[in-house]
């Protein structure tokens, strides 16, 4: 083989690379429980409550998330029911209170979420990155299954 034909199979390998890493990345990356669209354990984490946890109609959520998460100090946490409806939702603020967001480091959050007494079962607990553009590839949101008893 020619030095051409080496350097356009191995531009070719390249490629293939790149693409592969590119649908990879696409994809949600499901973690110990926890699923994340579009950011990773790097991000946020959730501490409370745990993957599969069973929460009652009023519970707390905890945990960090870099600064770019938040927009003045919050980002917005819902649950949706097993049809992907919204039951339930808050916003999660810096914990304690007035904390600094304007930072690339994690802050710590907390918010209570309080779900209508008539809806028991499964649940998906989602936390959203704030994402004031609009635009999709701003957006992120980290996941867990719970129950409500």
């Amino acid at each position: 083989m020619g030095k051409y034909a080496w350097a356009l199979m191995g531009l070719g390998i390249i490629l293939i690379g790149i693409a592969l890493f590119l649908i990879y990345s696409s994809f949600q990356a499901v973690q110990e429980g926890v699923t994340y669209e579009n950011a990773n354990a790097d991000d946020i984490t959730i501490e409370l409550p745990f993957p599969g946890a069973t929460v009652g109609h009023t519970f707390s959520v905890l945990g960090a998330a870099r600064g770019r998460w938040f927009t003045n100090g919050s980002f917005p946490v819902v649950v949706l029911s097993p049809a992907g409806d919204v039951v339930g939702g808050s916003g999660a603020a810096t914990n304690p209170p007035g904390g600094d967001w304007m930072t690339d480091e994690f802050v710590n959050y907390k918010t209570t979420i309080v779900l209508p007494d008539t809806f028991k079962g499964p649940a998906t607990l989602v936390l959203k990155k704030d994402n004031l553009s609009g635009l999709a590839r701003n957006d992120g949101s980290i996941s867990i299954q719970i129950t409500v008893q």
